[in-house]
């Protein structure tokens, strides 16, 4: 079984989600330092140990993706409130905070800028407080930054069946538990992620590049779904496309899209509905940038959806 993380979690934090009861979307456990859980592989427990005055675990979720060095506006874009902040300004505050002695007077789009890190969890339990407790073992006060608990740790079953029975004490909960019957243990069924998830991740595995104009300017860059969510796609990354902002509304709208060699195609509607598209004709043909991990690729079948269903043909 994966690992389970213990990450140190600011109560502030923790309290303003608990109460918001609203992270379908998923929430970003944030880091202002940059630095991020690199090795914890998707799917794994997550576990929030709160700091003083609590110094109790206060809940858990699913730990989905980790993200380096992420611009605190774009955080924001995706998450928002469940960055776990009632404001933006708030948020680029508090991301200011932490740096300035560096940086002085606080500067708004300066402060959208800053780099944090970010650790996107989906399927997040917050416990009223009197179903906390206290880390087994012996171990939380020793507990700086976060603390990985194998499955041969003697504490490793206990922790997750405190989560799991807290869970479902839970009327809120978004988590569903596993059949122990066939599987041993407990087990925690992953919720689907949600589309701040879904951004970030299509980022990710784009490496930050438009999948069409290979553009590197991130404020412009969008995660587009090939098939539509509300047309049944997923928030899958296999169904997701970084787009430079023009080419993504074109390719919603129907006047570009991917044919079935992974090509950029445009529409002949474009030139004859606005006497105009230069510039995207010349993209006509172009290969398109493809993740490195096959599970990220563009799914066929939501391509098909995209050229039978969406395309001006």
């Amino acid at each position: 079984m994966p690992p389970i993380y213990v990450g140190v979690t600011d109560p502030k934090w923790f309290t303003f989600l608990r109460d918001r009861s609203n992270n379908s979307e998923g929430v970003n456990f944030w880091q202002p330092s940059g630095k991020v859980v690199k090795t914890l592989p998707k799917g794994s427990m997550w576990v929030f140990k709160l700091k003083a005055p609590y110094n109790k675990v206060g809940g858990f979720g699913i730990f989905n993706s980790s993200h380096e060095r992420m611009p605190a506006g774009l955080a924001w874009d995706s998450f928002q409130q469940n960055n776990g902040v009632e404001t933006e300004e708030r948020f680029l505050r508090t991301m200011w905070s932490y740096r300035a002695t560096t940086h002085g007077t606080f500067r708004w789009a300066e402060a959208a800028s800053l780099p944090i890190g970010c650790q996107l969890i989906t399927g997040a339990v917050f416990f009223r407080d009197e179903d906390m407790f206290e880390v087994p073992g012996g171990w939380a006060k020793s507990i700086v930054t976060g603390k990985y608990v194998v499955e041969s740790d003697p504490t490793f079953e206990e922790l997750q069946r405190l989560c799991v029975e807290r869970a479902a004490l839970s009327t809120s909960s978004p988590l569903t538990v596993g059949d122990s019957s066939r599987y041993g243990s407990p087990y925690l069924v992953q919720p689907r992620a949600g589309q701040g998830v879904f951004r970030l991740s299509v980022i990710d595995a784009y490496e930050r590049q438009c999948a069409v104009t290979r553009e590197h300017s991130l404020p412009v860059l969008e995660a587009a779904h090939i098939q539509p969510y509300a047309n049944g796609g997923s928030h899958h990354t296999s169904n997701g496309l970084l787009l430079r902002t023009d080419i993504h509304r074109l390719f919603d709208r129907g006047y570009v899209t991917i044919d079935e060699n992974l090509r950029f195609k445009v529409s002949s509607r474009l030139r004859e509905e606005f006497n105009n598209g230069r510039h995207y004709y010349d993209l006509e043909g172009r290969d398109l940038v493809i993740p490195d991990a096959p599970s990220d690729r563009p799914d066929p079948i939501a391509l098909e959806f995209h050229r039978s269903q969406v395309f001006l043909d």
